[in-house]
């Protein structure tokens, strides 16, 4: 399976080369999930979490459980969620599933507030980062809303301790909104506010009133100054907050949930039983509120840990709200801009990375033949100096040396005899073999791929010369390589493969070629790399409203068709091959109108404005098919060639199905012998009606 990605020629300027800077440079220390990084870029709602509520807010797998609940919380409100922590000495913005666990299971994880950061990651140490870390790590990554539990502040006696909490002073110089249950109810809350009113914070209650909760208690009998009565309300708040660039945060204080508010009165002795326990126990420092919340959690036989629980889920969901009416805001905001290449309003985050700093010129490549309709019919294939100038396409994926062996006869002896066969050496791999016949119908895509440093790699680049291989990357393992067994039929029956250097291509080494990416008209994408490979090159054209097909295998129609209506909501065309039954062409619109590359709509979104149109196969016949590997990358390769050159959909699919029957009676995945020629209006006319059926 692979994808084929809309690419727009012109991106316009927002600071490309700081932004790839920053990635490049912070990636050893840094780590931003691509799915995280895609979103911040394309502007969706994104909410930050903490991760020291699970290594040090509760037992564990309570702790796991919370996480993991919040998370997908956040992912069903249509917010992504990110997840802060470190790990072995790397600062992860977006933790992954395995990363949750290993950090809620490790009983050395440490507490990290931003005094510690740096020494944690130096030393190569795990832990969860408390709000102050988080809300850096939250502004590096371009994320404007923080979710916690409860933040810090003064503690009781600071006044002649000087104890206050560093998350006060991160309030006054990050501009990251931070949504939380108040402030924890054992500090001294009238100085907490004392300070963050001094540091110029604006710190407003969430709902009808000013009453500022204490965690566990939605009134802690002190008043705020502001409120803000719902999340469009502190949405535009946040806003203009990030847009003037204040250069402080943002606090929003929720209450706890009312039914969770009876057990308040109980929670609150139990949190007076632990101050002085605290105090007899000569307890200092940050390890004060982990020591009370355990004795709270062990005096009120696990009622706080309930209520603890459901104020962080209250909050997910008003963070989650805020952040989408924020999102929604600074979209309109963009859209309204004039498209011209002057600088945007400052928003408070870093210009590196954060999507709205960027404007759009009005350039957009529009999707159009030079030839005229009947010029088009003689001119099936054009050649590069008769079309529009643009980049060229880009195509990710495997490179693979094929050992081939084809059985002779139909008899297949087991047990150590020897069957009469051939052995062929050939290049293979999704990726290589969709560039290769590109390359040889005359659109010579920039290939990006890896091969190891040995002898497989050095035949590779001898016999794929024709190719653009300036996107080849080097890595210290062998170059992947796949042995096939076919009967005499053709058909496979035995498979191995040495494929771990696919794995190894990473979201780093696509990094250094996102230049090439940003400005080819289409990129096809390996469906066989790694998902954060795919997350990164689909969230980096979607980013530019790119719309992408994806091509895939089924054999039954019928759930093509009910399958290909859901995906289409996302994607604008898809390509399905049916084996012997030839290919179904799924896509927004009608089957007449020219395919789009290029910036711009995506077509129809109206769901029943879709065509569906079935083709038959070229090869009609068993008896000419030689080997079946290839076959469907040649079908994309001579479709996408004909996409390139903005011909019809009937004659793209053509040109698709004459390169795959090419390869299907070659004994090469893309035979040698290819060329535009093959193409042409003289040999395609040359074959058998191609007549489609509609569908839809």
């Amino acid at each position: 399976m692979f994808r084929v990605l809309r690419r727009s020629k012109d991106l316009g300027v927002f600071s490309t080369n700081h932004r790839s800077q920053f990635i490049r440079a912070s990636s050893d220390l840094i780590s931003v999930h691509p799915e995280v990084q895609n979103a911040v870029r394309a502007g969706q709602p994104v909410v930050a979490f903490e991760s020291t509520i699970i290594t040090h807010g509760m037992p564990y797998p309570d702790n796991l459980r919370t996480a993991r609940t919040l998370e997908r919380m956040a992912t069903a409100e249509g917010v992504i969620p990110a997840t802060v922590g470190v790990l072995k000495g790397r600062l992860c913005v977006g933790l992954t599933s395995s990363q949750l666990e290993e950090l809620a299971s490790d009983n050395d994880a440490i507490k990290i507030a931003k005094r510690e950061l740096v020494w944690a990651m130096s030393q190569q140490l795990s832990g969860g980062t408390t709000v102050s870390a988080t809300m850096f790590a939250a502004h590096r990554a371009g994320i404007p809303v923080f979710v916690t539990g409860g933040i810090g502040g003064v503690h009781r006696g600071g006044e002649t301790t000087f104890d206050v909490s560093s998350d006060l002073t991160e309030l006054s110089r990050t501009p990251v909104c931070v949504v939380s249950a108040g402030v924890k109810s054992i500090l001294d809350i009238p100085k907490t506010l004392e300070f963050l009113e001094t540091e110029g914070v604006t710190v407003a209650t969430y709902g009808p009133n000013k009453d500022f909760p204490a965690f566990y208690s939605p009134s802690s009998g002190v008043k705020a100054s502001m409120n803000v009565e719902d999340a469009s309300s502190a949405a535009k708040l946040i806003d203009i907050s990030l847009t003037l660039d204040v250069g402080s945060g943002v606090l929003i204080a929720v209450p706890i949930p009312e039914e969770f508010a009876k057990d308040g009165d109980l929670i609150e002795k139990a949190i007076q039983q632990g101050v002085i326990e605290s105090h007899e126990a000569g307890i200092q420092g940050k390890e004060v509120t982990p020591f009370i919340l355990q004795r709270v959690n062990e005096l009120t036989e696990g009622k706080a840990l309930k209520a603890n629980i459901a104020l962080i889920k209250n909050n997910t969901l008003v963070g989650c709200a805020i952040a989408k009416e924020l999102a929604a805001i600074q979209k309109t905001r963009k859209n309204h801009q004039p498209k011209s290449s002057g600088s945007p309003p400052n928003t408070g985050h870093p210009s590196r990375i954060h999507p709205q700093n960027r404007t759009y010129s009005t350039f957009c490549r529009k999707s159009v033949s030079l030839c005229t309709p009947s010029e088009k019919k003689r001119c099936i294939h054009r050649s590069h100096s008769n079309q529009v100038q643009r980049s060229p396409p880009v195509v990710i994926g495997a490179s693979i040396v094929d050992l081939v062996a084809r059985l002779r006869y139909p008899d297949i002896l087991y047990g150590g005899p020897t069957n009469n066969g051939g052995v062929q050496i050939g290049f293979g791999g999704v990726a290589r073999n969709v560039a290769d016949c590109m390359s040889r119908l005359g659109e010579k895509p920039f290939f990006i791929s890896a091969l190891g440093n040995d002898i497989h790699a050095q035949s590779f680049r001898h016999q794929c010369q024709h190719m653009n291989l300036d996107g080849i990357v080097h890595l210290n393992d062998s170059t992947a390589t796949y042995c096939l067994v076919i009967d005499n039929n053709g058909d496979v029956l035995l498979g191995i493969g040495d494929l771990d250097i696919n794995d190894s291509l990473s979201t780093e080494h696509i990094m250094q070629f996102e230049d090439r990416i940003v400005q080819a008209p289409l990129v096809v994408l390996d469906g066989n790399t790694t998902s954060e490979v795919i997350c990164y090159v689909c969230g980096l054209c979607s980013e530019h409203q790119i719309p992408d097909d994806q091509l895939s295998l089924t054999d039954r129609l019928r759930e093509c068709l009910q399958l290909s209506q859901r995906l289409l909501q996302d994607i604008y065309c898809l390509v399905i091959t049916l084996d012997e039954d030839g290919v179904l062409v799924v896509r927004r619109g009608e089957p007449e109108e020219p395919f789009i590359i290029g910036r711009g709509n995506m077509g129809s979104e109206d769901p029943s404005d879709i065509s569906a149109v079935h083709y038959p196969p070229l090869i009609d016949s068993q008896e000419n098919i030689i080997s079946v590997s290839g076959g469907g990358d040649c079908l994309a390769a001579g479709m996408i060639t004909g996409i390139l050159g903005g011909l019809p959909q009937d004659t793209c699919v053509k040109m698709g199905l004459h390169a795959a029957s090419l390869s299907l009676s070659s004994h090469r995945s893309v035979p040698d012998t290819i060329t535009p020629e093959d193409v042409s209006e003289d040999s395609l006319s040359k074959l058998s009606s191609l007549e489609g059926s509609r569908m839809m």
